[in-house]
């Protein structure tokens, strides 16, 4: 898996799992309030994790960078790649941490909660889809970083050969003759 096309599908492969796990719920318990009364609520990743479709985003872009991307610029996507798998490898491990405060800031962010009281929190196990997502873009930016000075430029096959050069992927004359039924050594 050292290859660009292999790389960069894992990484959107990743990409898609952080962002089915973004939909899907993290974190569920019970949520007191002296004036509404006691609630079972569920969060999505979205909601316990703010940020994730964000960073979710960046990695599709950049495993689209990475595929289309001279060396350099490669390069620099997968440091950009790191940072984002490292952000969502936190993200996670906050959640894990403290499901209650999670399930805090999500009451309060609704407005109807104004001192909401955990009475009971868990993590569920969409929590695991992003982290291992997170983790193969880790790994496929990692290889990035390592191995895009050996992968050929996505860019040349668009760009202009030399002056005196035959384009890229130009047939040779003597094979063409042949392919016409001439004799090229005439």
């Amino acid at each position: 898996m050292t290859g660009r096309r292999p790389v960069v599908l894992a990484m959107l492969a990743g990409a898609a799992l952080m962002l089915l796990a973004e939909g899907r719920p993290w974190v569920r318990g019970r949520v007191a309030d002296g004036l509404v009364g006691a609630s079972e609520i569920a969060v999505p990743g979205s909601g316990a994790a703010p940020g994730l479709l964000a960073v979710t985003l960046v990695v599709a872009a950049g495993a689209v960078v990475v595929a289309t991307a001279t060396e350099r610029i490669a390069r620099l996507a997968g440091a950009v790649l790191l940072a984002a798998s490292l952000t969502v490898l936190a993200l996670a491990s906050s959640v894990l941490r403290d499901p209650a405060g999670s399930l805090r800031a999500h009451a309060l962010s609704g407005g109807t909660l104004t001192t909401p009281e955990i009475t009971q929190a868990r993590t569920l196990a969409w929590v695991w889809p992003a982290v291992a997502g997170a983790l193969v873009v880790g790994l496929g930016a990692g290889v990035t970083l390592v191995r895009a000075g050996r992968w050929r430029s996505g860019r040349s096959r668009y760009e202009r050969p030399a002056a005196g050069e035959p384009p890229a992927g130009a047939s040779d004359p003597m094979w063409d003759a042949l392919s016409r039924g001439e004799d090229p050594t005439d």
